[in-house]
Formats: C-alpha cells, sequence, structure tokens
C-alpha cells in the first residue's frame, strides 16, 4: 500500500473521536475456551446478527427460540474453528507480510470506498471499531484463506472420469420425466346440487361443440372459470403428475388432439386436451458436466476441510460455556 495513504489513515485516526481508541470492554459472558483463548457471547451475538434479522422475521414463538438457539451453536462452531486455524498457523512459525496486508488495506480501500479515508472512518465509528481492529481482521481473513487453500482446497482433485462415474451412476437424477402440452376448461361446480347438475350440462355441451371440431381455445377463453381462461387454457409443458391425481391420469393417457371426457373433483368440472407430447430422456452428460463437477469439488471440499478439522481439533482443548 502507498506509504502516504497508511500515513493518511493513521493521522485521520488520531484526529477522528474515538477511531483509535481501544473498544471499550463490556461485561460479557465466556461462550468457549480455544487453547486458552477466549470467545465471548458477544462476539458470538455480533457474529451471528446478520443470519439473526432473517430469522427473526421468518419465526415466531418457539420456534424463533429453536431457531436462534441453532444458529448460536453454529455461529460459535465457526469461531471455534477460526479462532483453531488462526493458532495453527502461528504454531507453525508462519508471518503475513505487512507489505500484502498494506496492499490488501489499499485493495478494500479502493474498491469499497473510493479511496476515502473519510468514508472509511465514518464506517468503522458505525461499526464501533477502531482501525488497528480493521487492520487485524483483514490480517485474520487473510491467515484463513491462506491456510484453507494451503490445507485443503489445493488438495482438491477431481479427474475427468470421476465426473462421468458419477453422471452414470446416478441415472434418475438426471432423467426428465416426459412432459405433455395441455389445455384446460375448467367450470365451478356451484354451491348447491341444481346448480352442479346445471354445471354438468354446460360443460357436457362444451365437449360435444369440441368434438364437433369448435376451437378448444376460443371456447376456453369464452366460457372457463379457470385462471388460464385468458390464455385460452393453455397450461405450457407441464409433467402430467404435477397435477391433481384425477388429471395426471388422462394428461397421461390423451393422445396429441384428444379431448378428454369430463373429469369432477371436489372444487370443479374439467376438459383437457392435449396438444403435444415430449418423451421422457436423461439430461446429455455435456450439459450437466458443469454443475455436477461443481457439486463434487463442493463435497470434497468438505471431506477435506472436516478432515484436517477434525485434526487440528484432536490436539486441541475446547471448552464450551
Amino acid at each position: 500500500m502507498n506509504k502516504k495513504l497508511i500515513i493518511l489513515i493513521l493521522a485521520c485516526g488520531l484526529l477522528w473521536p474515538g477511531a483509535l481508541r481501544a473498544a471499550p470492554v463490556s461485561v460479557d459472558g465466556y461462550a468457549a475456551a480455544v487453547n486458552g483463548d477466549i470467545i465471548t457471547s458477544g462476539r458470538v451475538r455480533d457474529a451471528m446478527r446478520p443470519v439473526e434479522t432473517q430469522i427473526r422475521q421468518m419465526y415466531k414463538g418457539l420456534e424463533l427460540e429453536e431457531k436462534l438457539e441453532e444458529a448460536y451453536k453454529k455461529t460459535l462452531d465457526t469461531l471455534i474453528e477460526r479462532q483453531l486455524i488462526l493458532q495453527e498457523f502461528k504454531s507453525l512459525g508462519r508471518q503475513v507480510p505487512e507489505n500484502l496486508v498494506d496492499a490488501r488495506v489499499s485493495e478494500i480501500l479502493r474498491n469499497k470506498f473510493g479511496n476515502s479515508v473519510t468514508d472509511l472512518m465514518q464506517t468503522l465509528e458505525k461499526d464501533g471499531m477502531t482501525i488497528d481492529e480493521w487492520r487485524q481482521q483483514i490480517k485474520e481473513q487473510m491467515i484463513l484463506s491462506f491456510m484453507r487453500e494451503n490445507a485443503v482446497e489445493s488438495k482438491v482433485v477431481i479427474l475427468p472420469r470421476d465426473v462421468r462415474e458419477a453422471y452414470e451412476s446416478a441415472p434418475e437424477k438426471y432423467r426428465v420425466p416426459g412432459q405433455v402440452e395441455a389445455r384446460m376448461i375448467m367450470v365451478q361446480r356451484g354451491s348447491t346440487p341444481s346448480d352442479l347438475e346445471i354445471k354438468r350440462r354446460q360443460i357436457e355441451e362444451i365437449r360435444r361443440r369440441l368434438l364437433r371440431g369448435d376451437n378448444f381455445a376460443r371456447l376456453a377463453s369464452e366460457m372457463s372459470e379457470g385462471a388460464k381462461a385468458a390464455a385460452g387454457g393453455y397450461l405450457g409443458w407441464i409433467e402430467p403428475s404435477s397435477r391433481r391425481p384425477e388429471l395426471a391420469e388422462w394428461l397421461s393417457v390423451l393422445a396429441p388432439g384428444e379431448i378428454s371426457e369430463v373429469i369432477e373433483t371436489e372444487n370443479g368440472l374439467y376438459l383437457l386436451k392435449v396438444e403435444a407430447l415430449r418423451d421422457e430422456y436423461m439430461e446429455p452428460f455435456e450439459k450437466v458436466r458443469g454443475d455436477l463437477e461443481q457439486e463434487m469439488v463442493r463435497k470434497e471440499t468438505e471431506r477435506l476441510y472436516r478432515r484436517w478439522m477434525d485434526r487440528i481439533k484432536s490436539k486441541a482443548f475446547i471448552k464450551k460455556y
């Protein structure tokens, strides 16, 4: 990083109220001890704040409490593993060159704050963070990235034949069910038995007109009471099984151009027409290879990370409070 810029940041820190002041020590409980390093419950709550906001928007009552407790435990586990990695780095006698930290600080200042030291200082003050704490946070993130790359990501190897074997061993995963292109006319049952009889006669007359050659889409637009009436009853390409059983049965057996019998369900009376069929097929390997390889890389990365972390934990003293 430009030395003048470093000096400028430090100078602003000296002039900015509270920017270099030591962060106040809050009265806080211990969440965990990791080889003597303490993780406070306040630090856990701070780390889980973004997800806590989402949880509070999605859940209430007892379920909210359970989700918050689950998030707290996961966040604590993450912070413990973070601390273990930092300790592992230190035990190896390694150090992050200060010029690399300076370069990263400069990059963040340029990309996130438009080289505005004032904006940086305001953000730090809002977050209750000193310049030294911010710089240390950047350094620690660099350590975590380096250690993970060195111990895990650089060891992930997925061969082309592995991807092909994974594809061929899971045909159901890449099977695309057959589909039909269909239209539908639907009328409501009415609220009384006499209403139902009238509706039955109405839809039977619609079916007779269709069998005489009337246009299905036009009649659907004029007479259907379903949600797709304005679109001529067009359902698009659908899997028969995606519809209620009474309709799925007809969609599975109709040939293109055929019209169903009147189908009576608890909420309405239906007519279906299949316009085209699309057979079941397997997604080609070339289409899914990229996503499949990414999934395999993700799983292998997680496996190697867990193995690495288990090794570190096996020689560590960890106590949760």
